[in-house]
């Protein structure tokens, strides 16, 4: 019996996908618990129909993402901190500082879409990606700098 999936089931299949399956676990298994639906030519047309809709969707994002990228490269982003006389950081500047300063600054990003191997704990330059889609990674600059003590 051919079913689609309307969620992601182990040995089977992943969501959205069309399957053939004995109809005994269909019937019993899958179509009770709401895992799948029959293969009739209504449902299928409806699958196709979904799938349009989220790659129209997905290709604006990817074309959003690619704008916020080319604004945010070679952006240098400025972040004052306490820092002692030799130049190191009483606090490291992580991925959660990071997103915070850019939301401030205009660009609403989570932590988790910044891509930096460790936290930063000295003064300077330093390169930072941030991953907007699984596609575009945006590269900018964050500026380190001691706050002047007044």
């Amino acid at each position: 019996m051919k079913i689609i999936l309307k969620q992601d089931v182990a040995k089977i299949g992943l969501k959205g996908e069309v399957k053939e399956v004995s109809g005994g676990y269909a019937r019993n298994y899958l179509f009770p618990k709401r895992l799948a639906d029959p293969a009739t030519k209504t449902n299928l047309v409806q699958l196709q129909r979904l799938q349009e809709a989220r790659a129209r969707i997905k290709e604006q994002e990817e074309v959003r993402a690619r704008q916020w990228a080319k604004s945010l490269s070679g952006k240098i982003f400025n972040l004052e901190v306490e820092a002692g006389e030799r130049g190191q950081l009483f606090e490291a500047i992580d991925a959660v500082k990071i997103a915070h300063l850019l939301t401030e600054e205009g660009f609403s990003v989570e932590k988790n879409q910044i891509l930096i191997d460790k936290p930063i704990k000295e003064l300077g330059e330093f390169e930072v990606e941030i991953k907007l889609t699984p596609e575009v990674i945006a590269k900018t600059k964050i500026k380190v700098s001691a706050r002047s003590k007044s």
